[in-house]
């Protein structure tokens, strides 16, 4: 029915260089800090795996998919290459032949590892197509950072305490069996070289559930405990605004 995918940005530049490092920063020709075209090569190879995984689930329809990604330049540009990847233009959404341009939706928004806000917000969209406020919607997909990663992982009991690899990306699947019963299941693909192979996902079981997969009801129970309420309050922090302030841009895939 739904699914939600959280992923850190692919391989990076550094941010600075080190006394007496023998390269120097002409050598990032992307930038300090910034995406390289093996980070790109990553997401997008990622997300041609994730379309193979998902083809009879997703269509070419740019309505049924959303990103939100970190403020943050090589978060954004890791969308745009697993788009590149999930959802490559097509002729039914393309200006021309000639110009194979496909736009799709993006937000931005402040992440800066506060799992249980994101844990609200991922509830809040399953919550949303379940009760059919936005029935076209089939993936949501988090663009952030490999502190997002083990946050989660942590709040889930997951974390093996070793840095999430670049583009390394955490899955949560909402399912309907034939009973019309709904239940979850949690996929962590963490694969060292996507650009080469992507891994089979792992399947994290969460304690209490009993398996891999997790009634609704019963995961909406266990992580209660991790959403806040009131935000601001219990963080005691009145310079919050609300959990995320996204505002639209678009994403352009060519």
């Amino acid at each position: 029915m739904l699914v939600q995918m959280l992923f850190r940005h692919g391989h990076r530049a550094p941010f600075m260089l080190y006394p007496y490092d023998p390269n120097s920063m002409l050598d990032w020709k992307e930038g300090m800090g910034m995406l390289t075209q093996l980070g790109r090569l990553q997401h997008y190879a990622l997300g041609v795996h994730l379309q193979e995984r998902y083809k009879d689930f997703i269509t070419t329809n740019p309505r049924e998919i959303e990103m939100i990604n970190s403020n943050n330049y090589r978060c954004q540009y890791g969308v745009y290459s697993f788009i590149a990847g999930l959802y490559s233009p097509t002729k039914e959404y393309s200006f021309t032949d000639e110009i194979r341009w496909q736009p799709i939706i993006s937000r931005q928004a402040n992440f800066q590892g506060k799992v249980g806000p994101l844990l609200g917000f991922m509830i809040d969209k399953m919550n949303d197509k379940l009760l059919q406020r936005e029935p076209e919607k089939k993936i949501y997909i988090y663009s952030a950072h490999g502190s997002n990663i083990a946050c989660l992982l942590l709040a889930l009991d997951q974390y093996n305490w070793k840095g999430p690899p670049y583009a390394s990306t955490v899955v949560l699947e909402l399912w309907k069996d034939d009973d019309e019963d709904y239940s979850i299941r949690w996929l962590y693909f963490n694969s060292t070289n996507p650009e080469k192979k992507v891994d089979p996902p792992v399947v994290l079981k969460i304690d209490g559930c009993g398996g891999d997969f997790c009634s609704y009801g019963r995961f909406q129970d266990i992580i209660r405990r991790l959403i806040p309420d009131d935000w601001k309050k219990e963080c005691n922090d009145s310079s919050q605004k609300e959990r995320f302030q996204p505002f639209e841009s678009p994403v352009h895939v060519s």
